[in-house]
């Protein structure tokens, strides 16, 4: 719990954020409590794309042709430290309350009851029944207590408990740094409809030059967020134009479907999910409403539910399948499929040539994997054309998740032939696998 947090500072403004911090400390002196620590590393400039207003008239900005500007932005490494535990408490989450549910903001290592995600902002301490916008949850060995921040000394007994409201609140501040533009190119922070938002992520993840980036993956040097390209276009009329951005009825299908996928989501699903990730997705569709702190959450959204059809999509086809219920050539012999036999100058088949199992060429349809003490294994399934299935646990391979559904020829050794669940399998070894072109539409004559 007292390992460091880093956060990517703009260059701009690390002034204002060490004026921010040193005035927290001098809070933190007047009351006698634990000071903050902090250092800083050293500036890294990279190209970010910008689409904010000016962004075109900062220093070696370049016109992308996507409405928006490759431009050098200069980022400091801040490093956080500072004590969280006191007397055996600690901090372990904030609440943020909204109608019925709660966004849940968990320190790392922490995990939060599930009780807690629909929690009312009630305090622990005086039991007083009053709008809160935020509550903090703390912990002893297994005792779990959610407390409004002006109760927290007194429910601990000590004044100095309150170093404990404070370091939760300056947890809460350095997030609110990030999340609302401290250290990036700004946005309101009024709350607007989720449904429009998500209008604009989906026109985003669909337009080319754009797609979907995550704001953990922008403030890595992976450009500018997705989520935040969004809330600038919904809010600033002449950002569309510049980018020029259209959404369609097909983006609002789409926003429309991924907001009720979220709010749908079974106690179950969230349950077997791992984190609070699919919870808050649901807190905030239920809700209906977004806050630009909360836009790289709530955008996240059309991309989740676009992975969840995916997927579905792919297990219904599996189910509906109907495989062979046979082997594929027999066990130690080199076989291909969609190649052609090799034969020799009098057109005779070679001796020890692989043996064509089948002159179609075989569907990648399923990719797994796990990882081994010698390194990662993935696990690649085919099928045929008459739909047996191939295995191949390959230690070394280029093919993915994202290849599912292409075809290629394959040539490899039956090294087994196996049942799961009931269905029979060749596993094969030794495999060379080459994609087959998609064939190109015939022009009409």
């Amino acid at each position: 719990m007292d390992e460091p947090s880093t956060f990517g500072v703009l260059l701009a403004n690390r002034a204002s954020v060490e004026a921010r911090l040193c005035a927290l400390n001098r809070r933190a002196a007047r009351k006698r409590l634990p000071l903050l620590s902090w250092s800083w590393g050293r500036p890294v400039t990279a190209r970010e794309i910008l689409s904010h207003e000016g962004a075109g008239d900062l220093p070696g900005a370049l016109f992308t042709g996507q409405g928006g500007y490759s431009v050098p932005v200069t980022r400091v490494e801040l490093s956080l430290a500072g004590q969280i535990k006191l007397e055996g408490w600690r901090f372990i989450a904030t609440l943020q309350h909204l109608d019925g549910e709660n966004i849940v903001r968990a320190l790392p290592g922490e995990t939060v009851p599930a009780a807690y995600r629909n929690a009312g902002p009630a305090c622990g301490h005086c039991n007083a029944s009053r709008r809160r916008a935020d509550t903090f949850l703390v912990a002893k060995g297994d005792q779990i207590v959610q407390v409004g921040s002006s109760c927290i000394g007194d429910f601990l007994g000590t004044d100095a408990a309150e170093s404990l409201a404070w370091r939760a609140c300056l947890f809460a501040e350095a997030r609110a740094m990030l999340e609302d533009g401290e250290t990036s190119f700004g946005g309101a922070s009024d709350e607007r409809p989720l449904a429009a938002f998500l209008a604009y992520v989906a026109w985003c993840v669909r337009s080319p030059g754009h797609g979907w980036t995550s704001r953990t993956k922008a403030l890595n040097g992976g450009g500018k967020a997705t989520a935040d390209k969004a809330w600038q276009y919904m809010s600033d009329g002449e950002e569309r134009r510049k980018a020029f951005v259209a959404v369609t009825p097909e983006d609002e299908a789409t926003a429309d479907a991924a907001e009720a996928w979220a709010s749908e989501l079974s106690d179950d699903e969230v349950g077997r999910a791992a984190g609070d990730y699919l919870h808050n997705l649901r807190a905030l569709a239920r809700g209906g409403l977004v806050r630009s702190r909360d836009a790289g959450l709530a955008g996240s959204m059309v991309v989740a539910y676009q992975n969840a059809v995916g997927f579905a999509k792919r297990r219904a086809e599996r189910s509906a399948r109907v495989d062979l219920d046979a082997y594929q050539g027999a066990v130690g012999a080199k076989c291909t499929w969609g190649l052609a036999p090799k034969v020799g100058k009098k057109g005779q088949a070679l001796k020890g040539a692989p043996l064509v199992v089948s002159s179609e060429p075989v569907k990648l349809d399923f990719v797994t994997g796990y990882a081994t003490e010698y390194g990662y294994t993935t696990v690649l399934k085919f099928r045929t054309t008459d739909g047996a299935c191939l295995v191949w646990k390959a230690s070394s391979t280029t093919l993915a998740r994202g290849d599912v559904g292409k075809t290629y020829t394959l040539a490899g050794t039956v090294k087994a032939h196996e049942e799961y669940k009931g269905a029979k399998q060749t596993i094969l070894s030794r495999c060379s696998v080459e994609e087959v072109p998609a064939a190109a539409p015939v022009e009409p004559s």
